[in-house]
């Protein structure tokens, strides 16, 4: 009875010593283009305002952070969203604000937004449907300058988790709990 209690405990402990493992991020990408704006921008002749965006989504944090890098807008941007598109019209509201813009035609901005229940929903439906889409809007075009369909997401495979060392040990103690039982059983 003395060696079953053992083997319980030991199972027990092995059990809970196996570590979680952390939930892998989720990045995607957008080529932001004037061409891409619903409606049609309101680009003068000889500007050709493009953009890059790059985010990366901690699932087990709801940390988002974002890289955006801008170049020959109109003027200067006045914010920028991530949008959740309506498939019937191509357009949304925004799910995800960006805040304050450097004053800049040409700039870069790079941010770390913690994500409410609410945005993480919206951002990882989007992120499944591909109605996900990034924004900036200037003051000659307010409901957006450039645009970019999200077209990249990168969800890793999370690594095979490796056995730490005392796992390794509880479960090496096991295999002795149990060879000794085997032996005293055949005893």
């Amino acid at each position: 009875m003395r060696v079953r209690s053992c083997l319980v405990g030991v199972l027990a402990c092995l059990v809970l010593s196996t570590a979680s493992a952390q939930a892998a991020p989720i990045t995607f990408t957008a080529f932001l283009t004037a061409g891409e704006e619903i409606p049609e921008p309101d680009i003068p002749v000889g500007f050709l305002p493009l953009g890059v965006a790059a985010a990366q989504f901690e699932t087990d944090t709801d940390e988002l952070m974002v890289g955006l890098a801008w170049l020959g807008l109109t003027t200067e941007p006045v914010a920028g969203h991530i949008h959740r598109a309506d498939p019937a019209t191509m357009i949304g509201p925004p799910i995800i604000d960006f805040g304050v813009f450097p004053a800049m035609t040409t700039g870069v901005l790079a941010l770390s937004l913690s994500l409410t229940p609410v945005q993480v929903t919206s951002l990882l439906d989007g992120l499944d449907d591909g109605s996900l889409y990034f924004n900036i809007h200037t003051a000659l075009n307010p409901a957006g300058e450039i645009r970019g369909n999200v077209g990249q997401v990168d969800v890793p495979t999370p690594p095979r988790p490796v056995p730490e060392p005392a796992s390794l040990a509880l479960f090496g103690l096991g295999l002795l709990a149990v060879g000794l039982l085997r032996r005293r059983l055949t005893a």
